[in-house]
């Protein structure tokens, strides 16, 4: 599973929305452009898609639905000691190929995991995260492999109602 990126835009900060059943992460867009929205999970128990605005490839909203595992502790550390120096107030442009010839709704079957811990809300795409660079929009920090993929989404700056909200909904979950 992988969301492979061909640059970055820079933009302003994105919107963050938390509720009972959804967390959604949104850039500001000026276009009517359509979008792609590239699916990933099971599609089932665990449910991502992340918006791309077609014909440029920008990224301009990313929204989980469905969680079904936690991640390590390892993992998250992957992430955050990834020493590169960020971005700042950057989105991603998605490497999609011919943007123009796909279909709506891209699905790219496979497994994420979650993780929330002091005002930080992570989803890991990748069972062994090894980022090279991270992307900063405002409170959001995007982390791209060496192969410019999309590894982990850690999104800060929660408040506890924010994270109350995402401890009850992801309490069922297990590592």
């Amino acid at each position: 599973m992988a969301l492979k990126t061909r640059g970055l835009l820079f933009l302003p900060p994105p919107t963050v929305l938390i509720d009972d059943y959804l967390f959604q992460i949104r850039w500001a867009t000026t276009s009517n452009n359509p979008h792609v929205w590239w699916r990933s999970g099971n599609l089932r128990t665990s449910f991502i898609e992340i918006g791309i605005e077609h014909p440029f490839g920008e990224v301009s909203s990313i929204t989980l639905l469905l969680a079904d595992s936690l991640a390590s502790p390892s993992q998250i550390e992957s992430l955050y000691g990834t020493k590169n120096t960020p971005i700042e107030n950057a989105s991603l442009i998605a490497e999609l190929g011919n943007i123009g010839s796909l279909p709506a709704y891209v699905d790219d079957v496979g497994n994420f995991t979650v993780s929330l811990e002091e005002q930080r809300f992570a989803i890991l795409l990748s069972e062994t995260p090894m980022p090279r660079m991270c992307v900063v929009g405002g409170d959001v920090q995007l982390f791209l492999g060496n192969d410019n993929c999309l590894e982990g989404i850690v999104i800060g700056g929660l408040t506890e109602e924010d994270c109350a909200r995402l401890r009850a909904t992801f309490a069922c979950l297990k590592a």
